[in-house]
């Protein structure tokens, strides 16, 4: 009796690890800024995973989960495929589809140097999206300016943080894009008005423990928004998975940002606060 409890448990799991396990949930996230007169709508999705045992119709779930906060911006952190290059297409394809009106801008992670960045990047900029390795981009926006910062990936020794850090203009506020949020650590004194990160997964199995996460800044923290050493950090959980495919404790994320003009505290310092979630169905396995 015992053995059988055991074993439905591991299959009960697994079926929610594979199945509900993958819904994408949006996380609504308030940050303001110096230098902003009007609110911006920021997406940030990070690891697709595209490879055999991650479908394109998990992405396209994510994807229309943030095709309806309708973002003037999408920001991207990297892995989009998971073994081959091959899966760089189908993955841009669905990217494809987010059509923000001030763009797409990408940073390259650990998995897409593994299997080919080149194939990677062409893919993405086929698809209609900026690629940046350790470059500036500004962007015009209703609110001033935004300087997006990508900072190559931490793990695969492609972060040259003051390289990316040397076109960005002068009181513009600033936002580091990069797929490790190990990158925090490489910052010095230079201070991003937000870092932004996937990498973690947010551990993916984080209801038995997260060992999943290969980074020094994700062991203590995971996913979520932080205050580290007087930056904000924000580490998505990402949209996709590696092996094991399952996800417990932690579902897929699709972050919605509202970049917002900065107040003044009691404390002298500008609020940074989580808002409200929504979910998504998502079919194809």
């Amino acid at each position: 009796m015992r053995w059988t409890l055991e074993a439905l448990g591991v299959v009960a799991f697994v079926i929610y690890g594979l199945t509900f396990g993958h819904r994408p949930q949006a996380e609504n996230v308030a940050v303001q800024l110096p230098g902003l007169t009007q609110e911006v709508r920021v997406v940030f999705l990070s690891d697709p995973h595209r490879s055999w045992y991650f479908a394109a119709s998990r992405i396209r779930a994510a994807v229309e989960l943030a095709r309806k906060a309708q973002p003037q911006l999408v920001l991207l952190g990297g892995d989009y495929v998971t073994g081959h290059r091959r899966y760089a297409q189908s993955c841009a394809a669905e990217l494809r589809r987010l059509r923000p009106p001030l763009g797409a801008i990408a940073v390259l992670g650990n998995h897409d140097h593994w299997v080919g960045p080149q194939t990677v990047r062409e893919a993405l900029e086929r698809a209609g999206v900026r690629v940046l390795e350790n470059q500036t981009a500004v962007v015009e926006v209703s609110g001033g300016r935004l300087a997006i910062l990508g900072v190559g990936d931490t793990g695969t020794g492609h972060a040259e943080v003051a390289k990316a850090f040397r076109d960005a203009p002068a009181g513009t506020p600033a936002i580091v894009l990069s797929h490790n949020p190990d990158v925090v650590y490489l910052l010095g004194g230079r201070k991003p008005a937000l870092v932004l990160c996937g990498h973690t997964h947010g551990g993916q199995l984080a209801w038995v423990g997260r060992f999943l996460v290969k980074s020094r800044f994700g062991q203590s923290h995971p996913a979520g928004l932080y205050h580290f050493r007087g930056d904000k950090v924000y580490v998505t959980r990402g949209v996709g998975a590696i092996m094991p495919p399952l996800r417990v404790g932690c579902r897929p994320e699709v972050t919605i940002l509202d970049l917002q003009p900065a107040r003044s505290t009691a404390h002298g310092t500008p609020e940074a606060r989580p808002r409200s979630r929504a979910t998504a169905r998502t079919s194809g396995g």
